[in-house]
């Protein structure tokens, strides 16, 4: 699945242009110029890129990534499992159609573990220099066009729950296609067959998006608990969700 390949390696290097804008942004408040009757405001000659993560340290910047590593991935898991159970179920026992659904599964949840440990690298990392105050829910930024992340995992679980949906909706036309089949087969060899397949690829789908939903939900309790903290430096205080 080229195109499932390439919506991984997109999120992996839209990580890295965010880790290059941030470390582009200045420290402190640009300096106070003063105006001119030309330029009353004084910006001429100044440009500065906002840091969309609004992190000023290396580790910050670094946990930052990776908690937007994890909860991202989470997401396209489930949205990326759902696609490959649709694949699935309108199949209709085709060889080439069955091949194509278990690939985009398993493209995803390689997927998935590629970013999950991307992900935790950065977490250990930003541990590692001493972050002892960095959620693992994530840091927000403060004052920057991105101001939190999980408004972007809610989108993307929005569109999962759509996903659903539309699935198990699909799953009683499929189902209710392969009893007509079934109904009218007048005995056929062929047509009986086709029934089987329909129903039982149309199960199939079901329990893997079901299986789906389920894993979606794990992986978010596991990877961001409650109440949770980052130890290093001089210690840290339990960071409440």
């Amino acid at each position: 699945m080229k195109f499932l390949k390439k919506i991984w390696v997109y999120v992996l290097l839209g990580s890295v242009s965010l880790v290059h804008t941030a470390l582009a942004q200045p420290s402190g408040d640009a300096p106070d110029v003063g105006g001119t009757a030309e330029d009353p405001l004084g910006v001429t000659g100044i440009h500065q890129l906002q840091n969309p993560l609004a992190a000023t340290t290396t580790d910050v910047l670094i946990a930052t990534v990776g908690q937007f590593l994890i909860k991202i991935s989470t997401a396209l898991l489930v949205i990326f499992i759902l696609w490959g159970a649709l694949q699935l179920m309108t199949s209709g026992g085709s060889p080439e159609r069955v091949e194509k659904g278990r690939k985009t599964i398993y493209w995803a949840i390689l997927g998935f573990i590629v970013l999950l440990v991307a992900g935790g690298i950065g977490a250990l990392i930003a541990n590692i220099l001493g972050r002892s105050d960095v959620p693992i829910e994530g840091a927000e930024a403060v004052d920057a066009p991105i101001t939190n992340f999980s408004e972007l995992e809610g989108v993307l679980m929005n569109i999962s729950r759509w996903m659903f949906g539309i699935l198990m909706a699909l799953s009683i036309i499929m189902i209710l296609y392969s009893a007509f089949l079934y109904i009218f087969s007048a005995g056929s060899e062929d047509k009986i067959k086709k029934a089987k397949d329909t129903l039982m690829y149309a199960i199939i789908a079901v329990a893997v998006a079901v299986f789906a939903g389920g894993v979606g939900v794990l992986i978010k309790n596991f990877v961001s608990p409650p109440e949770s903290t980052i130890s290093g430096g001089g210690g840290g205080n339990p960071l409440v969700e």
